[in-house]
């Protein structure tokens, strides 16, 4: 018969095992609970992407090399446009997505896959009359890879390249799964963030 003391030490190994998981994981809600808010994204630059930079691993680098401004890359297709996202996360489930000045877009929204630095959303919106149209369009990309369909809803996957610093979340970058990087990101900031 095992002992009180033994009892009492397997208990809190498995109490600290089971702490040490949702720590880990976070109960898989950290991801969704730090997007809740307001987000403005605009097209990501290797200018700005080079100042995040600097800003997160600047102050422990000592080489030279490390520390120099990145070559200015050819521009992406997005940085040819002046372009503002609007991003709300309202709550665990719902969003709303409006560029420019365009009519928002209502979608349900779920963390499908978290890691370190990145986190998967799936949005599912709902689908318009043009959105029926045979897949493939005018450039022959089947788009099947990352874009599911039912007869009502579109759903597309985006990876959210986090950018943390000190712990705190203070912005990501925005691009869908498998589309080509040459297109070009986009950079969220939380809104009213000083």
């Amino acid at each position: 018969m095992a002992s009180s003391v033994d009892l009492a030490v397997k208990w809190i190994g498995c109490a600290c095992g089971a702490a040490l998981l949702l720590a880990t994981i976070g109960c898989g809600q950290r991801g969704a609970n730090e997007l809740v808010g307001k987000w403005k994204g605009r097209p990501d630059t290797a200018e700005w992407r080079a100042q995040r930079d600097q800003m997160r691993f600047g102050s422990g680098v000592t080489d030279e090399a490390s520390v120099a401004p990145a070559r200015a890359d050819a521009p992406t297709d997005w940085e040819s446009y002046d372009v503002s996202v609007s991003l709300e996360f309202i709550d665990r489930k719902r969003a709303r997505m409006q560029m420019n000045d365009a009519p928002p877009v209502e979608a349900q929204w779920s963390v499908v896959q978290q890691g370190p630095a990145s986190v998967v959303v799936e949005f599912a919106t709902a689908a318009r009359a043009e959105d029926e149209a045979p897949r493939g369009g005018t450039d022959g990309v089947d788009d099947s890879a990352t874009e599911r369909r039912d007869s009502a809803t579109v759903r597309r996957r985006f990876e959210l390249l986090t950018d943390r610093r000190d712990g705190t979340l203070e912005g990501f970058v925005f691009a869908e799964v498998g589309a080509d990087r040459r297109l070009g990101t986009l950079y969220f900031e939380r809104v009213g963030k000083e």
